[in-house]
């Protein structure tokens, strides 16, 4: 069947996310003055957190061992034993019986979530319940402290297997299945997770103290607790690396749940005062509705929805982390009577159930023949109203019904094998909803069964068809998706003809890419099991890492991972259905402030299983300072770290660790940070705060980079960066008659503002700053100052004015004619008509500031006159942007009320597309301007032309308008220069080769790319021009094998000139060629390179 449209696949991905509830937090700018680097004095020990142990009566067995950490043993620590009960334990219960969300869930071919703490739609309530009464905590059978040389004794415990947790200052580890009676264990401690920020209530001020917060493990559930301090301030940790959920508990105020927090939630978080909506459930009768269930929905996407289930009485009551109004949804357990309401907070809300609606109809296909064993389903806009009746099959004479439904508004879609899906199409389904027909176009399909190497069905796999020859490499728009029965069976349906092929994935075999037939039947693909990569992960100390990200790199291919997964809970992971080759398993464990990496080539064979460990290697740590110009410190700088692009293995290059991967680590309230564990030789260091810059120059322990950062060697032990707070302009707005402004822009930045306030942060200011203010039906206003030593610099009250309308008339420079707003791309055809100019404000004076930085619009009238409205009463320059003319700059004295434009059309750009045969061809033009940016345009005859290009240089080339058009396939048109004149004619023809040179590059391991220009091409001055040379190049085939290899295929005789830019992107490479008429070249490029200036 083929795939539905986007919006469908929207509606799928949000039941996937009412499967997954987090609780609402805004996280705030930092306080300085809020944070610390050391141990809370309100915690209990490093954990923030006190014990509660339940010792077995008998137990009479010990575990003995020890705690280190990369230095040696750590005295100190404090060890524990537990073990889950599985009828009491959180992470051990199951689910309740599934719900309305869970059931439609697993209908839709999601698995359902098995334990109750995967499945909160439908057990927060109880979750919460249990942990603020702290139940459900794996029983905790002895604990002890490490002695000075960081042995422990655990005594008393009973026979099995026991989970230890050791947690220190200097960090923590979990280790599971020890049993009990063993000796000389080793518990290698890890940096571990803390958790430290500040804690507000929506619309106070004040730090919120009467709060405490519970960590709680989603596996092996334990639970750690802190208070906030009197500043609102907490911390917990470090505690082992697992999943956690969190609960904060108010004072007098009831208390929040998050499913799943990081260290980087809790920093800074505003909670809202918990709302209670309670209310009954009655029949339509008004009788009790005793035992259905209530859904709550946030108006946003979280948190997501609660559900309860009604008293005898038919009562509900909810508490939800935001004040607005929310749904409220419910339906009779026989699922024939719904009822809805929208609601604030509130007490007594009523939801009396209604009997449901029907939608029914006919499904027949593009000949009038009924289909039947058509699926109909119908997707609610509000998913919470989802219900086991919204799918139907068609009967024989292709009929269907649909129900009962909740009233509501659907997304219906229509599903048959052997024909394209109708669908989604929105529709409002109620009471006097009339029969809903459909009609299917019958598909070109392909059907087939898979199975494995013993021929067994294999089932649940996903299988995509795709149009045109078989891809070795990339992909197209999938023509249809399926996934196999339990036979095997799949059937994918298309409406094209001809070569198409298929896509396999699944975890558990190698990938499948393989030609076919659109239509085919009877095809039998076998999927290979291939290889397995298993192994482990753990820290510079030994501690397994639970969580991190690993990937399987082809090692003599670049950017292309064959398998990638994550370690459980104990650090282990296994990779299947690998092809046998040469590969590179890489682990990476994201921390605060940057991602960390090991690395391990590794070559399997069909069938075989290959065994690594990887270890997180790093011993040094790197200290840091953030101070400002007087050396005083700045807290609450956001501290990000990633290896230079240019240094990163080449299997990987692409895919380099950036400031955006982390969320980064913030100096303490004395500036301070730590990076510990770093191994590679350079690293790029940023460092950011709101209003505050980082001067590289003065900053300390590096070397300035670009965009403001540092780069640091591995010899450097301790860097001080030095940041300079930004300037402020501060004022206030108003208009002409002095009533204050409360919604403008200052340059770029709206301002909202009862009083008409505004305090802007002044980012790259001059000496000589200027601003402009602007509001909607008011003039833009320039303001222009001096700053003084980075002062902050007081406007006072700015008055917006209504200012002037000037009437502007457009004429024709060579004909005198008005300009009626018609644009012509060939003689005689009209292709364009706009009864609109855009514009744009400049103030007279240095450096010309934009007034308006968006483009303005005005209406054009057929006498080619236009009315400009609410420009400044001051000189300035308006640039006029008519279609088929060249951009007009007029300059307007300070009382100008009209004007009169004389348009100039500039050079004649006849564009012709040709396909191998001479013939003209429709096609999509691609023109690079001489700024870099690319326009689209459609060729319908084969012949654009153009007028009003600024004159400059620019590249054209072209793409078929029909993908099925093979004519200019990919690779088969060579871009084409050409320089504009400001006047005259030009004319480029862009052609679909048939034949040519095939040059071959082998790349150097420092070459980033490369690019063959026709001609003799100068050296681009910078590096903005590089950037530029792509568009202008012949096309290319990038090989994926190391040392990478560029194809250039049909490539015609003449003169070119090579370039390759370096890694780095800051050096270049210029060679010259010539190439004959046919044949074959293949040459090495041994760089010599040149600096590109910035």
């Amino acid at each position: 069947m083929r795939q539905g449209n986007r919006r469908q696949a929207l509606v799928i991905a949000g039941i996937v996310g009412l499967l997954l509830v987090t609780f609402l937090l805004r996280r705030q700018a930092v306080s300085p003055s809020s944070r610390r680097s050391s141990t809370a004095t309100n915690a209990a020990g490093p954990s923030g957190t006190r014990l509660r142990v339940t010792p077995v009566a008998g137990g009479s067995l010990r575990i003995t061992g020890i705690v280190r950490n990369e230095h040696g043993p750590v005295a100190g620590v404090r060890v524990s034993a537990s073990r889950v009960d599985p009828a009491e334990t959180l992470s051990e219960r199951p689910c309740p019986a599934p719900d309305l969300l869970t059931a439609d869930a697993g209908a839709a071919g999601f698995a359902p979530p098995l334990r109750l703490m995967d499945c909160w739609p439908q057990a927060q309530a109880r979750v919460l319940e249990q942990v603020n009464a702290r139940e459900g905590e794996a029983p905790v059978l002895a604990q002890t402290t490490a002695g000075a040389d960081g042995t422990f004794v655990l005594d008393g415990l009973p026979e099995g297997a026991v989970t230890l947790w050791a947690l220190g200052e200097a960090g923590a580890v979990k280790q599971h299945d020890i049993l009990a009676g063993t000796r000389d264990v080793v518990l290698s401690l890890d940096d571990g997770l803390v958790f430290e920020g500040n804690v507000k209530l929506e619309g106070s001020p004040e730090p919120l103290t009467q709060v405490t917060l519970t960590l709680f493990s989603h596996h092996h559930t334990r639970f750690f607790d802190v208070r906030a301090d009197a500043r609102g301030h907490f911390r917990l940790g470090p505690l082992p690396r697992t999943r956690y959920a969190a609960l904060f508990a108010l004072a007098g105020e009831g208390a929040l749940l998050l499913q799943d927090v990081k260290p980087a939630d809790l920093e800074d978080l505003t909670l809202h005062r918990p709302s209670r909506f309670s209310g009954q459930v009655v029949s339509e009768q008004g009788a009790p509705a005793a035992g259905v269930q209530v859904w709550l929905s946030p108006p946003t996407s979280e948190p997501d929805p609660q559900v309860t289930t009604t008293d005898p009485q038919g009562r509900f009551a909810f508490t939800s982390a935001l004040p607005s109004e929310h749904e409220l949804f419910t339906r009779s357990n026989a699922q024939d009577a719904f009822a809805s309401i929208e609601s604030p907070p509130g007490e007594g809300l009523l939801l009396q159930l209604r009997p449901g609606v029907f939608l029914q109809g006919t499904v027949r296909d593009d000949t009038g023949k009924s289909v039947a064993g058509a699926k109909v389903t119908a997707q609610p806009f509000q998913p919470v109203a989802l219900g086991e009746r919204g799918q139907a099959v068609t009967r024989a004479d292709g009929r269907y019904r649909l129900g009962p439904l909740a009233s509501s508004e659907y997304l219906i879609r229509v599903q048959a094998e052997h024909h394209l899906d109708e669908g989604p199409v929105g529709h409002e389904v109620d009471e006097h909803t009339e029969p809903l027909d459909f009609t299917l176009e019958r598909a070109g399909s392909v059907e087939g069964h898979l199975v494995d190497e013993a021929g067994q069905p294999l089932a649940g796999l996903e299988v995509k068809l795709h149009a045109g020859e078989l891809r070795r490499t990339g992909t197209d728009a999938d023509e249809d998706v399926a996934v196999s029965d339990e036979t095997g069976r799949f059937v994918l349906d298309s409406q094209a003809v001809g070569p198409g092929w298929i896509e396999i994935e699944g975890d558990r075999f190698i990938r499948e890419r393989f030609a076919v037939r659109i239509p085919s039947r009877g095809i039998r693909r076998v999927l290979r099991r291939g290889a397995t990569v298993s192994g482990t992960v753990v820290s510079v100390a030994g501690a397994p890492l639970p969580g991190v990200e690993l990937t399987l790199w082809k090692r003599e291919e670049q950017d292309d991972a064959e398998r990638s997964g994550a370690t459980d809970e104990q650090g282990r992971f296994t990779l299947q259905g690998v092809s046998p080759g040469r590969y590179v398993v890489e682990a990476s464990l994201r921390t605060p402030a940057y991602t960390r990496s090991a690395s391990q080539p590794v070559e399997v064979a069909d069938g075989e299983t290959a065994t690594v460990a990887l270890r997180m290697e790093g011993n040094r740590t790197l200290a840091g300072l953030t101070v400002d110009g007087a050396g005083r410190p700045v807290p609450g700088v956001i501290i990000r770290m990633w290896v230079p692009e240019e240094e990163l293995p080449r299997h990987r290059e692409s895919t380099g660790m950036s400031s955006m991967d982390v969320e980064g680590l913030r100096s303490d309230g004395e500036g301070r940070f730590f990076l510990k564990h770093l191994d590679a030789s350079r690293y790029v260091l940023s460092a950011n705060r709101a209003d505050y810059d980082l001067e590289p120059a003065r900053s300390q322990g590096g070397l300035p980079g670009k965009d403001r950062t540092l780069i640091v060697g591995s010899d450097v032990r301790e860097v001080r960066l030095v940041l300079h707070r930004r300037p402020h302009a501060r004022g206030r707005v108003v208009g002409p008659g002095g009533a204050p402004v409360t919604s403008f822009t200052v340059d770029f930045d709206e301002q909202r503002s009862p009083s008409g306030n505004f305090d802007v942060d002044l980012y790259r200011a001059t000496d000589r700053h200027a601003l402009v203010f602007r509001a909607k039906g008011l003039a833009p206003l320039e303001r222009t100052f001096t700053l003084e030593g980075g002062a902050d610099v007081d406007l006072g009250t700015l008055t917006l004015e209504g200012g002037r309308t000037v009437r502007g008339v457009l004429r024709d420079a060579q004909t005198g004619l008005p300009f009626t707003g018609e644009v012509r791309d060939a003689p005689g055809r009209g292709v364009q008509h706009s009864g609109t100019v855009f514009y744009r404000l400049r103030s007279e004076g240095p450096g010309d500031p934009v007034l308006a930085f968006r483009r303005l619009r005005a209406a054009l009238t057929p006498d080619g006159t236009c009315l400009l409205e609410h420009l400044p009463s001051t000189p300035l320059t308006l640039e006029l942007e008519v279609p088929g003319y060249l951009p007009l700059r007029q300059t307007l004295d300070a009382g100008a009320r009209e004007f009169t434009a004389l348009l100039e059309r500039g050079a004649r750009v006849e564009v012709n597309i040709r396909d191998a045969q001479g013939r003209p061809m429709r096609a999509i033009l691609l023109m690079t301007m001489p700024d870099g940016e690319t326009h689209q345009r459609v060729v319908s005859t084969g012949t654009l032309v153009m007028s009003g290009l600024s004159p400059g240089l620019y590249s054209f080339t072209a793409v078929s308008f029909d993908e099925d058009d093979k004519r200019l396939a990919e690779g088969n048109v060579q871009p084409k220069s050409l320089r504009v004149p400001a006047s005259g004619q030009v004319v480029v023809t862009l052609e679909a080769l048939e034949r040519g040179t095939t040059l071959t590059l082998r790349l150097a391991d420092d070459v980033l790319r490369a690019h063959l220009i026709p001609g003799s091409e100068p050296w681009p001055e910078d590096v903005m021009a590089s950037r530029r040379l792509g568009a202008r190049g012949h096309p290319q085939e990038r090989l994926a094998q190391l040392p990478v290899t560029l194809r250039f295929d049909r490539v015609p005789a003449g003169h070119y000139t090579l370039f390759a830019i370096h890694r780095a992107k800051d050096r270049i490479h210029r060679e010259e060629l010539e190439l004959p008429a046919e044949g074959t070249v293949s040459l090495e490029v041994r760089p010599s390179w040149r600096p590109l200036a910035p």
